[in-house]
């Protein structure tokens, strides 16, 4: 597997630009595109945890034994301390078969390694892109408890 990157772009770069702000945070999300290009090695790179993020869709589940194999290669051909904290299954419709079945496979390949926490497709997290979360209603909790879960689940494997 050849992993091909820019000689300008610096595989360390972001980690380098974490470093000196790392102390004041518990924790520093960074949202990688679903390839692995240059972007996403230097994420991985600035990283000590993975969350690989499943959408519930064929092709996506069709990939993830290719994503989570490079993912580590990556960390092997970098020497990186990486650790894959999890598969999040995300943008479920539980009224569907075919988001029922993704889940419930990924879960017997993967077991022990999933979330227990699935989030839900919404609309009204789709409308946040353009509206602002600051519009959110504090009444519709609905949409945000699945994020709430999931924070309360990654700080648990985080500290295991």
């Amino acid at each position: 597997m050849l992993i091909h990157q820019n000689p300008s772009m610096s595989s360390t770069i972001l980690r380098d630009t974490l470093h000196k702000v790392k102390a004041r945070y518990d924790f520093i999300l960074i949202d990688l595109p679903p390839n692995l290009g240059e972007h996403t090695i230097n994420g991985l790179v600035a990283s000590d945890y993975a969350i690989v993020m499943l959408q519930c869709e064929p092709m996506c589940y069709d990939a993830l034994d290719r994503y989570i194999a490079t993912m580590i290669h990556i960390k092997e051909v970098k020497k990186l301390d990486l650790v894959l904290c999890g598969i999040l299954p995300t943008m479920i419709d539980s009224r569907t078969i075919i988001d029922k079945t993704i889940v419930d496979r990924v879960r017997r390949e993967y077991e022990g390694v999933v979330f227990q926490t699935e989030i839900k497709r919404r609309n009204r997290i789709k409308e946040f892109s353009i509206t602002g979360i600051q519009e959110y209603s504090n009444t519709d909790t609905s949409a945000l408890r699945n994020y709430r879960n999931f924070v309360e689940e990654l700080e648990q494997r985080v500290q295991a």
